[in-house]
């Protein structure tokens, strides 16, 4: 059978059709993400920030470090990120060109335009000389790339020595055997009915590291987070209330998707490599 994987048209094309139900699922800051729900009550802008500290945790971001931001949606962590953490300057890159044109805007709003720069780019092929970062932080996005093992070459490049690559990503969880499992069953499950997810990129912890120090990288530290992630979230998407009958019942769909596929079979990790410093 021959894998699926996606364009940079289709992801740009997927994402403008889901800009239209963002409302009242997400707050008032832009993100796009699950978030990270550290404790009881906390609002999904507040979950954002928390998973953008926890990324910041693990680069440990100083003022002196030039990010580059894969798969950055609309600058809301690159915002955050300058505001909290000042690194030197935040490059993003992404697919999607509605994110892209809003994430100016709201770069330009915060007054940041010197700061943080936003433009459209292909993860696996940038136009950035070699080295030219101190770290690179990618949140939820790698298991779009075609592919994510081209990714981390991409990354191993444009990183100083001593760098750090720092993601979020979904993967099938390691208590499953993938070979019991078609490639279409594997991808509703870890996509949430969401889809997207580029056949490629599926493998287990092992290979994951595998191709990460293949790349380059070393050493690499990759854990879950998922208890704190996938149930909160589908919480939150069935308190969320919206307008449209028709995002009202796509919501519960999701929210039903990330109970019994993705918090069952998959899992969402977080991943730390460094390239070695000689």
């Amino acid at each position: 059978m021959t894998s699926k994987n996606y364009t940079v048209e289709q992801i740009n094309n997927f994402y403008a059709e889901r800009h239209k139900i963002r409302p009242g699922i997400f707050g008032e800051k832009p993100y796009a993400n699950y978030g990270y729900w550290t404790r009881e009550g906390m609002t999904i802008d507040e979950a954002c920030d928390s998973l953008t500290d926890l990324m910041a945790k693990e680069l440990e971001l100083n003022r002196g470090d030039r990010l580059l931001e894969c798969g950055c949606g609309y600058g809301a962590s690159a915002i955050y990120l300058a505001k909290n953490y000042q690194p030197e300057k935040i490059v993003g890159r992404d697919v999607s060109d509605i994110r892209i044109e809003l994430g100016r805007e709201l770069i330009k709003k915060n007054n940041l335009e010197d700061r943080v720069e936003i433009g459209f780019g292909d993860a696996t092929h940038l136009e950035f000389e070699s080295e030219s970062f101190t770290k690179i932080v990618a949140i939820e996005c790698a298991f779009h790339f075609n592919t994510r093992k081209d990714f981390f070459h991409e990354a191993f490049r444009l990183l100083k020595p001593g760098g750090l690559l720092v993601m979020t990503d979904i993967m099938p969880s390691p208590d499953i055997n993938l070979a019991d499992y078609t490639l279409e069953q594997i991808r509703e499950f870890l996509s949430a009915d969401v889809r997207m997810y580029a056949d490629d990129n599926i493998y287990d912890w092992n290979r994951y590291e595998r191709y990460l120090k293949e790349a380059g990288f070393a050493p690499v530290k990759i854990y879950s987070i998922k208890d704190r992630v996938v149930l909160q979230f589908a919480d939150h998407l069935e308190n969320a209330e919206v307008e449209r009958p028709d995002i009202r019942e796509k919501k519960a769909r999701y929210a039903k998707a990330f109970r019994e596929l993705l918090m069952v079979l998959g899992d969402y990790i977080v991943v730390r490599a460094q390239k070695p410093k000689c």
